[in-house]
C-alpha cells in the first residue's frame, strides 16, 4: 500500500502534471451536475493560487478517498486539492504535537505522552496514509524504551569535564630547573 501511494503521490505532483496542466485545468468532473461542476472550479482556481480550498476543514478519510481515487470520480485539480489539504492538517498537527512534546520534556524530562499521541494519531489515519509511514511502531517503542533509561544530569560545563579529564600538567620548564630548595639560602634550610 505504501508503494500505491508513493506512486500515487508522485502522479499528482510530479512532472508530469506541469506538461499536462493545461488539460487538468479543463478537466470536468464525469457527472456534470452544478455543485460538482463548481466544485472542480474552485479546486482549480486554489491549484493556480486564485482561490480558497474546497476541501478546507475536511476530515481525513474524506480527504483521502479523494486524493487516492484512481477512478474519474474526481479531477486532477480536486484530487490536488484533498493531497494539499490532508499535507496542512498534518503539518498543523505536527507543529501541535511537538510543542506538546516540548513542554512535557521541560516538565518531566520525557515525552512518553507525546509519543503515545503519535502512535494514535498514526493508528487514526486512513490506511494508505498509514502505510507511508513505514514501521513507525518499532520506531516509536524503541524511543520510549531510552525514555524510560535513568539518564544522569549533567550540572557540570564542557570545560570543567575536560578538566578534570585532563588534569593540569606542571609546566615542563618546571621540571627541568634543579630543586628549588637547593637555591634557598642556608638559613631557611637549617
Amino acid at each position: 500500500m505504501a508503494e500505491l501511494a508513493a506512486r500515487l503521490n508522485a502522479s499528482l505532483s510530479g512532472d508530469n502534471y506541469a506538461f499536462a496542466k493545461d488539460f487538468y485545468d479543463a478537466q470536468m468532473p464525469t457527472m456534470l451536475t452544478p455543485e460538482l461542476m463548481e466544485r472542480a472550479r474552485q479546486a482549480t482556481a486554489f491549484i493556480n493560487g486564485t482561490g480558497a480550498n474546497p476541501f478546507l476543514g475536511m476530515s481525513r478519510q474524506q480527504l483521502s478517498l479523494i486524493a487516492y481515487d484512481e477512478g474519474s470520480e474526481f479531477t486532477f485539480n480536486e484530487r490536488r486539492a484533498a493531497l494539499w489539504e490532508s499535507s496542512r492538517q498534518e503539518a498543523e498537527w505536527t507543529r501541535s504535537v511537538v510543542g506538546k512534546m516540548d513542554i512535557e520534556s521541560q516538565r518531566t524530562g520525557r515525552c512518553i505522552q507525546g509519543l503515545k499521541e503519535i502512535v494514535s494519531y498514526y493508528q487514526s489515519l486512513p490506511p494508505i496514509e498509514e502505510a507511508q509511514h513505514g514501521n513507525y511502531e518499532t520506531q516509536i517503542a524503541r524511543q520510549a524504551s531510552l525514555e524510560e533509561i535513568e539518564w544522569p544530569e549533567f550540572r557540570t560545563s564542557l570545560i570543567d569535564l575536560m578538566a578534570n579529564e585532563w588534569k593540569i600538567v606542571d609546566n615542563p620548564l618546571d621540571q627541568q630547573r634543579p630543586d628549588a630548595s637547593a637555591d634557598a639560602p642556608a638559613a631557611q634550610k637549617a
